[in-house]
């Protein structure tokens, strides 16, 4: 029998009556009558509890559903009392419903509900503060749920604790590495930071009953950062449309966002990224699984696009104020590996950005309405840049948050001290129990620690077979062979474990270059050969190198090296399996050869002593570039050894772009001359000719 939920009447259910037969035999017996009160309404001083997991709050002051970054969620279980009656707000065919809180917010109505009767003033009678490796949770002993207003400045966070009138001494803190003290002044707690905030969230903690706000600490190490990517779009909502139909902004997106996983994680970083290419994916479901991952901060990366074709440049936006520092550090970052203007860090009311648990932002690495930027995002080479530049602005930003100070420990003040033991874990469980992966395929398995609040959530994983499937230390599993083998997590805390059986099917896939490195001269050419294995069908190669002003490819695999320096050439076999070789030129001893380096005579970007040059010859009068493509310019300073500054300027930036170190991009079909100019006047010239057909993979 379940009882009806309460509604604004009485409802009069009548007399419990019970049957039973047995043999042939019924007799039944009549029990209680059972009546349902009407719901309290919620009305004006109707006290009220919080029923969402976060509520979000809004200024009492206003009418409308703009998120505001100053007001952040009260948990689940919060008291407070209501205000005036229900407020209705209408904006196109939405409509939300608001209660205003004698606290100072607004709140959904959909978000609380009536407790009735009074609730006696606030006793906080403890304070404890916990720091393990990850985080850092602030302690409180209250006798009464009381609402609270949580608020963050640059060096402190202050947590204003309504209807309460007695609460403990202050306490300094030796073993945290986020706060320095915590001090009470009236009824408003300030902990006061070191360094950063790395964000947040509140509960009340089921065991004890304390009001819990666990905060980040910042990683000992870039190995111990957790970072989550969200590349923008996904493979069935491609965003903005660049100039290419093959190639628009969620391709951008995506290329950019596997290469800044790569970075991170060759820093010793856990990063989770957001799996876009099966299909359209909800942004609650993408913030849900960037949540699930406790990171350290979240990027979202998209490219922006504008009705007007000359705007340019990077910019970051970012909603919590904690999160600004990081915005402005990636999109200067951005802007730089992108050579074009830092728009800088903006505030905006994204939904990837808002949350509190942790810095997020959301970047636009640059403008595929404009031609010239679009083809410098759908080049390699650029792609690359501007994620080795992102993350070693992340290093930087999660430094400038106390990386590296690490403090363990247990400090408490008043009849909290010593109570709270750490918070066992009582179960685990992994996002999948069954899955099927190619050989040579990966899949990313998710677990969840139960509680929530667990102290510690280490996790070890394991495989049952790693000839058929391995498993590396972050649930990323990958297929060896045919057959199956079990995956199974199992928690550092209490050994409890979670598995997912594994079914492997298919050949692993793979390629082998007859090279992994060569050494030329300019001019020289060296065939690389491929063999691959796995896969269906008849075996194709793409080849492709990241820098072609020092080595290009052709697609037999022929290389010909151009200029001083270091490419990596890469062949990409049609079974998915990629290897790189990578291709070293240097000019012979005595050359005066100029490929951009700052060793060699042609360096346009020396800002060292110059010495007058005799002349400047190209070493190539003519080239021709495919759209999209870039190339280095080379040249000969005579007399050998001198060193002059030189500026490099296109005729025409529609058709070719030159950078200041003298690499061209072509943008589009057409011919544009570029001109170097030494600071003696002296100049030479290229004819660089744009052909409409290019790679995508620069």
């Amino acid at each position: 029998f379940t009882i009806p939920a309460a509604t604004s009447s009485v409802q009069k259910l009548g007399n419990v009556s019970i049957s039973a037969s047995w043999s042939g035999v019924t007799d039944s017996l009549q029990g209680a009558y059972v009546s349902i009160n009407k719901k309290v309404q919620i009305s004006d001083g109707v006290l009220v509890q919080v029923t969402a997991s976060q509520a979000e709050t809004f200024p009492d002051n206003t009418l409308d559903d703009l998120s505001q970054p100053d007001y952040f969620p009260l948990c689940k279980g919060s008291l407070d009392f209501v205000v005036g009656d229900e407020l209705i707000y209408k904006e196109g065919s939405a409509t939300y419903s608001y209660y205003n809180l004698a606290s100072g917010r607004r709140v959904y109505s959909k978000d609380i509900t009536t407790v009735g009767g009074t609730m006696e003033k606030n006793v906080i009678s403890g304070l404890q503060v916990v720091s393990d490796s990850g985080h850092t949770y602030v302690k409180l002993k209250m006798s009464q749920k009381a609402a609270y207003t949580f608020r963050y400045s640059s060096s402190a966070i202050s947590i204003e604790f309504h209807y309460t009138d007695s609460v403990p001494d202050d306490l300094a803190l030796s073993k945290n590495p986020l706060f320095s003290s915590a001090t009470w002044s009236g009824s408003t707690l300030k902990l006061k930071l070191k360094n950063g905030f790395l964000g947040y969230k509140a509960y009340y903690e089921s065991n004890t009953g304390y009001l819990v706000f666990q905060c980040n600490n910042p990683p000992a190490s870039m190995s111990g950062a957790r970072i989550v990517i969200d590349p923008g779009h996904s493979s069935v909502d491609p965003g903005a449309l660049g100039f290419r139909e093959d190639y628009n902004e969620y391709e951008v997106n995506l290329a950019i966002s596997k290469y800044l996983k790569a970075e991170l994680e060759s820093m010793g970083a856990y990063v989770y990224m957001n799996n876009t290419t099966n299909g359209r994916v909800e942004l609650i479901t993408r913030l849900n699984n960037g949540k699930s991952a406790d990171p350290h901060l979240l990027i979202s990366v998209h490219a922006n696009s504008s009705t007007n074709s000359s705007s340019s440049g990077s910019e970051a936006y970012y909603f919590n104020a904690f999160s600004s520092d990081l915005a402005a550090k990636v999109s200067s970052a951005t802007a730089s590996a992108l050579e074009t203007g830092n728009r800088g860090a903006k505030f905006g009311r994204f939904y990837m950005t808002r949350d509190s648990e942790f810095p997020a932002i959301l970047l636009e690495t640059g403008f595929v309405s404009n031609q010239s930027e679009y083809y410098k995002l759908i080049t390699t080479s650029y792609q690359k840049a501007i994620a080795s530049r992102i993350a070693s602005s992340i290093k930087s930003f999660l430094s400038s948050m106390g990386m590296g100070n690490v403090a363990t420990g247990t400090q408490s003040v008043g009849d909290i001290a010593g109570g709270t033991a750490a918070v066992a874990v009582t179960g685990i469980s992994l996002d999948q129990t069954n899955a099927t992966i190619k050989a040579g395929g990966t899949l990313s398995l998710m677990e969840t620690i139960k509680p929530e609040n667990a102290t510690n959530k280490g996790v070890s994983w394991t495989s049952s077979d790693e000839s058929v499937a391995v498993v590396d230390a972050n649930g990323n599993v990958t297929g060896k062979k045919e057959g199956t083998a079990t995956i199974t997590a199992k928690t550092a805390d209490g050994g409890k474990t979670a598995s997912c059986k594994i079914t492997v099917k298919g050949t692993a896939v793979s390629v082998l270059l007859n090279r992994s490195e060569i050494s030329l001269q300019p001019g020289d050419k060296y065939q690389l050969t491929a063999s691959a294995t796995g896969g269906s069908g008849t075996i194709t190669y793409r080849w492709a190198s990241d820098n072609s002003g020092v080595a290009v490819v052709d697609a037999s695999g022929m290389v010909t090296a151009k200029g001083n320096g270091t490419a990596t050439v890469t062949v990409t076999a049609s079974n998915g399996a990629s290897a790189s070789c990578q291709v070293k030129v240097a000019s012979s001893s005595g050359s005066s050869s100029s490929s951009g380096s700052s060793s060699s005579s042609g360096d346009s970007s020396s800002s060292g002593s110059s010495s007058e040059p005799d002349g400047i010859v190209p070493k190539e009068e003519e080239i021709t570039i495919s759209r999209g493509n870039s190339k280095q310019l080379t040249y000969e300073v005579r007399p050998a050894g001198s060193n002059p500054k030189v500026a490099f300027k296109s005729s025409d930036t529609s058709v070719a772009t030159v950078s200041e170190d003298g690499v061209v991009v072509g943008v589009k079909a057409g011919v544009a001359t570029i001109t170097l100019t030494a600071e003696d006047g002296s100049t030479c010239e290229w004819t660089v000719t744009v052909t409409a057909s290019g790679s995508i993979w620069g």
